[in-house]
């Protein structure tokens, strides 16, 4: 699945709007639009982990797993386990 797939599939699992998520992660509601429209290919890791905290933060419908398959989909490795200070557990 692709990265915009994936973001909208786990955003609205999460029942979270473009607006909350891009407001949350310090971004342009806009700029997420382009991420889900497919526009934007190859988002930050940096940006895909703010992503992943702001759904785990929101819903309790989102797991880690959930946030390892984000990343996943962007083309990096899951959240390292040992680094919980970077984004809670689930």
């Amino acid at each position: 699945m692709s990265f915009a797939d994936t973001l909208r599939e786990l955003r609205n699992k999460a029942r979270m709007t473009k607006y909350r998520l891009a407001q949350d992660d310090g971004v342009d509601p806009a700029h997420v639009g382009r991420l889900e429209g497919g526009e934007r290919l190859h988002p930050s890791r940096d940006l895909v982990l703010r992503m992943g905290q702001a759904l785990l933060d929101y819903s309790g419908e989102i797991s880690l797993k959930d946030v390892d398959q984000l990343l996943r989909s962007a083309g990096y490795g899951p959240v390292p386990r040992g680094r919980i200070s970077i984004i809670n557990l689930k």
